[in-house]
Formats: C-alpha cells, structure tokens, sequence
C-alpha cells in the first residue's frame, strides 16, 4: 500500500483474530472481536487486547466490530442470551475493557446501528431479520444496548 499510496496515510487491516501476519506491516490494527457472543468469554477481551499490544506496542488498535444480538422486546435477566439486558450487558463488558486499556485502543465501532433485513435464508426465525443492531428494524426504536451505548459515549453522544 505504502509503494501505491504516496500521501503517507495509515494503513489499517482489520482482522477477526488477534494472531494477524497483517499486523506486521499495517499502521493501526483493526480488531474486530465478538468474545462470549461466538467464542471465549467476555472477559477475554481485555487480554487479549494486552497481548495484541504487548507484540505490537508502537501501533493503536481500533475495535472495529463489536456487538451481539437481542429480539426489540425480548427482556429478561441480563444472564438470558437474546434479552435486551443480554445485549445491553455485553456491550457493556467490552466497553469498560476497551476503556481500561484506552492509552493504546484508539476506538471502537459498534456492529451495527440498525436491525435489518437480511439475504435469503438468513435467520428465518426473524423473517430474515439480523437483530445486532442498537435500534430495531423499521420503526427505529431504541434497544436498551442504545441507552448503554450512549451512557458510556458521554454528553453529547446520540
């Protein structure tokens, strides 16, 4: 990139693995992470991220996809995989992670704003509806993960 690009821009690579030979030659590393939703546990972020850094400490990491899933109106224990608490709750772990560790984690990017419909055959118990977002499909309602979002955002988010 650096050969082809001449306006010494960053070079970012994104990665779903924190074990990237990417790494090497981007500039900021791109980590997109879903700990406890689709493998490990939650508290695996923070770790990991503390690993990703040690090896690389001269380079910020961006989360650049984070987020989990929940039903607009399913609620429950925040322990109950799908509820609104759930989602809500998962958000929050990771943040607080991130922000631990924000002398070297540049941002972090929630996956994804909105509920939306998605390719054929695609989460046919929803109509095909991915339920990530932190506003529901169609009428935009805000999910409690939204309220979590903008709490931890600060004055002024959203």
């Amino acid at each position: 990139m650096k050969a082809v690009d001449l306006t010494a821009r960053p070079v970012t690579w994104a990665s779903s693995t924190s074990n990237d030979p990417a790494f090497d030659l981007a500039d900021v590393i791109g980590f997109n992470e879903y700990f406890g939703y689709f493998y490990g546990e939650d508290s695996d972020l923070g770790p990991t991220l503390d690993a990703v850094h040690a090896k690389y400490p001269g380079k910020p990491i961006l989360i650049t996809e984070n987020g989990t899933w929940s039903l607009a109106g399913n609620h429950g224990p925040d322990t109950t995989e799908g509820t609104e608490e759930w989602q809500a709750a998962r958000f929050t772990a990771h943040w607080a992670q991130v922000v631990d560790r924000s002398e070297f984690v540049a941002g972090f990017t929630y996956w994804v704003l909105k509920d939306y419909k998605q390719r054929a055959g695609y989460n046919q118990a929803y109509n095909g509806i991915s339920v990530m977002g932190l506003l529901t499909f169609g009428e935009e309602r805000p999910k409690l993960v939204y309220e979590a979002f903008r709490k931890a955002a600060g004055p002024g988010a959203g």
